[in-house]
């Protein structure tokens, strides 16, 4: 394949060296070119779990996230550089990366290095800070893959854009084998005006796992805190690569929007293929009037119409999901579930955000588990500020 064991790692952090023994001195600053802005989140979250007559209760709080960074430009380059100590205190390497950035007759177009978002699906393209529920959809928290060491290139044009990379495993992973391949693509087949579109992609994702696993998700079906009531197609060290495809449909219509997002995964393993899937509706309000901000391919921040402080009660939102994972198909026994949530948001001002959600497991099919059958709940609480 195109890259093999930790040589693009080291390409990657020696270009790192250089550009920052390149920057200019500190008089420069007042250069237009140059620009700089620190950044971070903070969410706090509260979690009240019934698990349904298991002893896998899961009551408590934790800071979900607690990031710190910062952004900027030296044109024609961008740069970015965020971590997390959310994890008991210990960091997590986020985004680390630098891009060139340039014109030509289609549009923008980007050239990036780093750790970075793989061009894959909206669910993990879309920050956490925007979403209007608490929770990704399950198939966003694994096999599908955030974030990578690797390659990007991007181009827009007009209302369609087009992105492809490839990619090693994350900082912090202790493996260099695994290799992925991913590919984006997709745009506004209509638009009326920024808070009146049609949004629809196509992604393709090529993985080759080198002795490395293939993981299904990461946490429970309802909430990061507490353990079980999870879907678990484990295939170990023994899967040889992976064919992943997304379609996604977003519409952002005044106040209302809705994403359909559907994924399936072909893993080719010794002990049998598997054909595994998942998919999620979701449909948000803005009964205040605002609008969910579309932008590139993904969601980003909103502003109150009246905000607090100005003389005004923020922006108020109400949010809902349906999805279903299945993860069983021949020998793979990872079990099918289909969740249910809602959710209320209040947005006091452009950069802060309570929010309140209760999810259900409404079918839980884990073939004949201790656990099959259950319909645990979660009601969970957020309090998110970003900068």
């Amino acid at each position: 394949m195109l890259f093999k064991k930790n040589y693009l790692k080291n390409i990657i952090f020696s270009g790192f060296i250089v550009f920052f023994i390149m920057l200019p001195p500190p008089a420069v600053a007042a250069n237009e070119t140059l620009e700089w802005q620190p950044i971070g989140r903070i969410f706090w979250d509260t979690v009240f779990a019934d698990r349904d007559n298991s002893n896998l209760e899961a009551t408590n709080s934790e800071l979900r996230r607690a990031r710190l960074g910062f952004q900027g430009k030296i044109k024609p380059f961008g740069y970015k550089f965020e971590i997390d100590f959310a994890n008991s205190g210990s960091a997590s390497w986020k985004d680390v990366w630098l891009s060139y950035n340039n014109k030509n007759d289609l549009g923008k177009w980007f050239f990036k290095i780093g750790q970075h978002h793989v061009p894959f699906g909206h669910a993990t393209i879309s920050s956490s800070k925007y979403k209007p529920l608490m929770r990704r959809p399950l198939f966003g928290d694994g096999p599908q893959i955030s974030r990578a060491v690797g390659i990007a290139y991007r181009q827009d044009a007009s209302r369609w854009f087009f992105h492809m990379g490839a990619f090693l495993p994350a900082l912090g992973t202790g493996s260099d084998d695994r290799e992925t391949y991913a590919l984006r693509i997709g745009g506004q087949p209509f638009f009326k005006d920024k808070t009146h579109l049609i949004h629809t992609a196509l992604s393709y994702q090529y993985e080759e796992y080198n002795g490395d696993t293939f993981n299904s998700i990461d946490n429970s079906l309802l909430s990061h805190v507490g353990d079980g009531d999870a879907l678990v197609a484990n295939f170990g060290a023994d899967a040889d690569d992976s064919n992943a495809y997304d379609i996604e449909l977003i519409s952002v219509w005044g106040p209302f929007h809705s994403v359909f997002e559907y994924v399936a995964w072909d893993v080719s393993d010794p002990d049998g293929d598997a054909d595994l899937n998942a998919w999620a509706f979701d449909v948000g309000w803005f009964f205040t009037g605002e609008s969910m901000k579309y932008k590139a391919g993904a969601f980003s921040g909103i502003k109150p119409k009246a905000p607090i402080g100005k003389g005004g009660w923020g922006a108020w939102q109400i949010a809902a999901r349906l999805e279903n994972m299945d993860l069983t198909d021949g020998n793979i026994i990872g079990g099918e579930a289909d969740v249910f949530t809602v959710g209320l948001n209040w947005y006091p001002t452009s950069n802060t955000r309570l929010m309140a959600n209760y999810g259900v497991v409404l079918d839980f099919d884990r073939n004949g588990f201790a656990d099959d059958g259950r319909e645990p709940s979660v009601f969970q609480m957020r309090a998110q500020v970003y900068w």
